[in-house]
């Protein structure tokens, strides 16, 4: 998984999306991408590169609620950069916390970088828009690997959910998490939304089905504009934007299986 926040670089005329310390991200070095464009420089760097993938996001947060010895993760690893807009992405360099170990972050704040096993920012500063979970105009499709090793018929991921694993109907609304279901098939399935940022999960999702087309998922929360959105951040599930949408506070991610 990526270390930073990703950047789009050009090496002999194709663009290739890295994770480097000490890039600015700006609307030149991070721009808002649709996925396609993501997936074409992320694979750019070989066979066994791809963006990030739901699976590696299920592992982490199964091993931070274990770690931390609770479901909230804000305030037992830190709120994250999760205020001050369009500026704090675009202003932020990356490797801002190279000599703070492997966990960093701040609970009382929500202007500060954090950092959980070593990776900068696993939430705040942008959403990172991942492959493998996404919602139809009547299904949550989910595929865990590349190849067809879950059960899947897809031989890779794809936008429109063709061979994925069909996990029921999307709840169609959202709010604070109460309850999710949790397997190896399928990662989490959030089933509840009445909860608070001080109860259950802590954190907000949203699981909303298309009128066309498909929302793809975007993870762990962004650099909001008001800071009545920073504490929904931290397990955080986007489902309520098309792989095609553009906007400064998404992007993708890094995943190499070598």
């Amino acid at each position: 998984m990526a270390v930073y926040d990703v950047s789009v670089i050009t090496q002999s005329s194709t663009q290739r999306m890295r994770s480097l310390s000490g890039v600015t991200l700006n609307s030149t070095n991070a721009p808002a991408q649709t996925v396609s464009t993501e997936v074409t420089a992320a694979t750019a760097n070989g066979s066994d590169w791809y963006t990030g993938v739901w699976a590696d996001w299920c592992l982490v947060y199964d091993l931070l609620y274990l770690m931390g010895k609770s479901l909230d993760l804000q305030r037992t690893y830190g709120r994250g950069l999760v205020y001050g807009g369009e500026s704090a992405k675009t202003s932020y360099t990356t490797g801002a916390l190279n000599d703070k170990g492997l966990f960093y972050g701040s609970t009382n704040t929500n202007n500060q970088p954090l950092k959980v096993l070593g990776m900068e920012n696993f939430w705040g500063v942008r959403y990172k828009r991942i492959a493998g979970l996404l919602t139809t105009t009547s299904s949550i499709m989910v595929k865990m690997t590349r190849g067809t090793y879950d059960g899947s018929t897809a031989s890779d991921y794809n936008t429109t959910g063709t061979g994925y694993l069909n996990f029921g109907t999307p709840v169609n609304n959202n709010g604070y998490v109460t309850k999710m279901t949790a397997d190896n098939v399928m990662g989490y399935k959030v089933t509840s939304f009445s909860g608070a940022s001080t109860t259950y999960y802590c954190d907000y999702g949203y699981y909303y089905k298309p009128s066309s087309g498909t929302y793809y998922a975007m993870v762990g929360g962004f650099a909001s504009s008001s800071s009545s959105y920073a504490l929904y951040f931290g397990f955080a599930v986007y489902l309520r934007t098309g792989p095609s949408n553009l906007d400064w506070s998404f992007g993708g991610s890094l995943s190499c299986k070598p």
